[in-house]
Parts: C-alpha cells; structure tokens; sequence
C-alpha cells in the first residue's frame, strides 16, 4: 500500500508539473485541454488508463502512446516490487525459522569446501631429471597382521596387507 501511494503521489506530481507547461487545445471547436487528453490525472483508485486517441492528431497520439509506455513502466515496476518482496521475505522468514528450529545463525550458510581447503596436497610428479637420479631397485613395505584363531576351533589366519608405497620401475 505504501508503493503505491508513493506511485500515485509520484504519478500526480509528474502530471501536474509537466502539464504545467502546455497551453494547448486539442484541435476542435470546443476547447480541450491537450494534456488532460493524452494523459488523464492519475486517481489513487486507478492508475492505468485509456488513451483517447479519436480527438488527437496523429503527432498528438503517437506522444500520448510514449507517455502511456513510460506511465505502464512505471505502474510495471509496483508489480516488479511486490514480487521481489515476496521472495525476499520469503528467505527471511525461512531464515529465521531456521535459526529457531536448529539455532543456525542467520550468517551461517553452507559452502561446499574444495579438497584443497583440507590442506591436503597433491602427489609430486616425477620430472624425467627425477627418475634418472632415483636407484633402480625399489623397497616394498608389507604388514602382516596374525589374528588370534577363533573360538570354533580353526587355526590363526595372517593376512597380508597391501604395500604402503608404490613399486617404481
């Protein structure tokens, strides 16, 4: 409702003031204020209008139809304002909710962390100078781990585990 009045008051204001300057009749035997013809004085009521383009000139009508452009951009903009208000109360309120229900701030939002915020770094690569310089025999670590036999009966069981480092050729 604000929006609007403000509109309304914005619209009454811009028509009086600019139809302050024309002194100018529609062309006719009764005389008709040119103005209030291409662009009737906004009511609070009813922004939008009907163009009256039968008493006009051709000139005289396509000016009215500019300022019925600009007048509809305007009144657009009341409809463009009240949906970005839905979603943006819309989010507050989800957001308040939210803080409510599992006590999350407001500025506590979800980001997706890379691997590199981890501080792990990626494996060195191996330039051809690198693999010239390393000896051609490689160790091998194994673990072997021994678990103890089971209650049933059966002996113990060693596993081998996989090598901790990768053979190099």
């Amino acid at each position: 409702m604000f929006v609007r009045l403000f509109l309304t008051i914005m619209l009454t204001l811009t028509h009086h003031f600019v139809g302050a300057g024309m002194f100018s009749n529609v062309a006719g035997n009764v005389p008709i204020d040119l103005w209030n013809t291409m662009w009737p004085t906004p009511t609070g009521s009813q922004l939008p209008y009907n163009l009256d383009t039968l008493s006009l000139s051709f000139g005289q009508s396509v000016g009215a139809f500019f300022i019925s452009l600009w007048v509809y951009l305007a009144i657009g903009l009341l409809g463009a304002f009240a949906i970005s208000f839905y979603f943006s109360a819309n989010t507050i309120i989800y957001l308040l909710m939210r803080r409510e229900v599992d006590a999350t701030e407001l500025d506590d939002v979800y980001l997706e962390q890379s691997e590199e915020d981890f501080g792990e770094t990626p494996p060195a690569t191996a330039t051809p100078a690198d693999a010239a310089a390393a000896p051609a025999t490689a160790t091998v670590t194994t673990t072997e781990v021994v678990t103890p036999a089971p209650a049933t009966g059966g002996g113990a069981q060693v596993y081998t585990a996989p090598p901790t480092t990768p053979p190099t050729t």
